[in-house]
């Protein structure tokens, strides 16, 4: 009885909780309720039974003094005074409530109701029937103690009379009568048997409810993708006759017509299955209206996503490269989609749920939402029916200078900074610890266009006049802090924060800024010819984090301040000012990772 196999979902919690706002007990009060009665009717027992072995012992004495021969058979004294029966429970007692689920198990309800329309019950089946079981067996118990008291009783009742025999069987009648404390005892242990059943036939209907909810979205999806290139023809010729739409206008048309009758069928869907797990039967009027509110959230999701990149161009390179990438078979606009049709369609079905008196309930008008979201983004993505990206095609200049880069940039800036982050704070707070002064500094380097910027850099040494230091990492004046936040080259890290996201004067992917005179050296050991070429060529695009460069001397293990590094730096520039591309970004990072990986292991 002390087991809690109801699980921690809302299902389980209900049938173990109960409702005590509404005053609907639940099985740890049923429970609790009929234990206590029980101790109660045990130490009554224990009572009578006492109150009849004293009888017996002073009827035994009397007759033994009528009839002169005496009564040698002490009856021993816990059988007159029995203590009290106070059952052991443990040291915490038996659980009333079930501990809430933690962050992963909701988490994870969520994703399973967003998906498949319901959430799989994590009760334990064998627990539930042990409980059941146990408490058909303690309904079994008290009957076979009523029928004994009854026997005993009568037996007693049978073989005297007088007022004391009479109220003796008044009693007893009491315990174990059809309307006494027994019959209700048990009557009650059946009824806590009934719930336990009642409980397990709920849990595997709701198991049943989530395969067949599941089942469901799963078959809508495909239907989706089997109908969409056979119905979308004729509805685009049905569109373009009756609203005489073309262009943007008939795509979001389009867009929202096919939108709300999917949401339509799968609010409409789930609904119905809904009903007929928990009623049997299918209200008519609560299915149009759910499929109403499907259709409304369905197509304001999918106006809310088509002009969603329309707004986003009007706000700089980095947004328009996003809603490029929100337009093309890109994981950015799956995402996009799931998050703005989601946030869109929640906001819809709670304010439809209140328009119609059921009350604000935003956790399921977030997994209905959602879920048309996901239905909607898994057809679109299975029927391929986006278009490739166009920057994908681009190369060389226009893929540096295009806002799909700069989208990228962002994107991979946060995504580093995010793991990179806490290790440069440490290092500058312990920086700062150890001469009070500003563990950053600014210099001066020639970025995109010829054009002068500020970099960002950790400071490692103790000076803050911004100038490089051309020992090296023998340079004395550089700090015990400094030389280990050099060595990790964790202190150019903060040129992802500072130049890639705030400034946008860097990039992540292309060679490192360098200064005048080292621009100048390496113009100067090309030669007249490639010399100005290279030039022009690394200054098409913004310097960056990581580069071809940084990789090739790695590869083939260049000395700096030589010609040959310089003349390496200059190939490696013009191949990259031709070859660019989001491909070779997406290389260049991961060699640059990776190499960076071995080399602080």
């Amino acid at each position: 009885m002390d087991e809690r196999p109801f699980g921690q979902d809302d299902l389980g919690r209900a049938l173990f909780e109960g409702h005590p706002e509404a005053g609907i007990p639940g099985f740890a009060r049923l429970r609790d309720d009929l234990l206590k009665d029980l101790v109660v009717a045990v130490n009554l027992l224990r009572g009578m039974a006492a109150g009849l072995v004293v009888t017996g012992d002073r009827y035994a004495t009397a007759e033994a003094a009528n009839t002169g021969i005496p009564y040698a058979q002490p009856c021993p004294e816990w059988l007159k005074d029995p203590e009290e029966y106070k059952p052991e429970p443990g040291p915490s007692g038996l659980p009333t409530t079930t501990p809430p689920p933690d962050f992963v198990s909701q988490a994870i309800w969520f994703l399973e109701s967003v998906g498949f329309g319901a959430t799989w019950p994590d009760a334990d089946l064998d627990g539930v029937m042990r409980l059941r079981d146990a408490a058909t067996a303690l309904g079994r118990v008290v009957g076979d103690v009523q029928e004994q008291i009854a026997g005993q009783a009568g037996r007693a009742t049978g073989a005297g009379f007088g007022p004391t025999t009479a109220a003796f069987g008044r009693a007893a009648r009491v315990v174990h009568g059809e309307k006494g404390q027994l019959a209700d005892l048990r009557r009650r242990c059946e009824h806590l048997a009934h719930c336990g059943q009642v409980a397990y036939d709920a849990i595997v209907k709701a198991r049943w409810q989530f395969v067949a909810s599941a089942m469901f979205v799963l078959t809508l999806m495909l239907l989706a993708k089997l109908l969409a290139p056979r119905l979308g023809p004729l509805l685009d010729v049905v569109v373009k006759k009756l609203l005489r739409a073309e262009g943007l206008a008939l795509r979001i048309i389009l867009l929202i017509i096919r939108q709300a009758a999917l949401g339509a069928m799968f609010s409409g869907g789930l609904s119905a299955i809904n009903q007929l797990f928990t009623t049997g039967d299918i209200d008519a009027a609560k299915l149009v209206r759910n499929m109403g509110h499907g259709a409304l959230a369905g197509g304001l999701m999918a106006g809310a996503h088509a002009a969603l990149p329309a707004l986003l161009r009007r706000g700089g390179p980095a947004f328009t490269g996003l809603a490029e990438a929100m337009e093309s078979a890109t994981w950015e606009r799956a995402f996009s989609r799931i998050l703005a049709g989601g946030a869109v369609s929640t906001t819809v079905l709670a304010t439809a749920g209140w328009a119609s008196g059921a009350g604000w309930n935003w956790k399921h008008a977030a997994e209905m939402g959602f879920g048309m979201a996901v239905l909607s983004t898994g057809a679109a993505l299975s029927s391929r029916a986006w278009p490739a990206p166009s920057y994908a095609s681009l190369k060389g200049r226009a893929w540096k200078q295009s806002p799909a880069k700069r989208w990228h940039d962002v994107k991979w800036a946060l995504g580093l900074l995010t793991i990179t982050a806490p290790a440069v704070s440490v290092f500058a707070l312990a920086k700062f610890a150890e001469d009070g002064k500003n563990p950053f500094f600014l210099q001066k380097r020639v970025g995109q266009f010829g054009r002068e910027f500020q970099i960002a850099k950790g400071r490692s040494m103790n000076t803050t006049d911004g100038k490089d230091s051309s020992l090296g990492s023998s340079d004395s004046r550089r700090t015990r802090v400094g030389k280990v936040w050099t060595k990790t080259s964790l202190d150019e890290f903060v040129q992802m924060a500072y130049n890639v996201l705030y400034k946008s004067d860097m990039s992540v992917i292309n060679d490192r800024p360098l200064l005048s005179a080292t621009r100048q050296e390496t113009i100067a050991a090309l030669g007249p010819t490639l010399g100005p070429r290279w030039n022009e060529a690394d200054l098409a695009g913004k310097p960056g984090m990581f580069g071809p460069f940084s990789n090739k001397i790695l590869e083939i293990g260049l000395k700096p301040k030589t010609d040959a590094f310089d003349v390496q730096r200059g190939y490696t520039g013009i191949w990259h000012d031709r070859t660019a591309s989001l491909h070779s970004d997406r290389n260049i990072l991961w060699e640059a990772i990776s190499a960076y990986m071995k080399r602080i292991s």
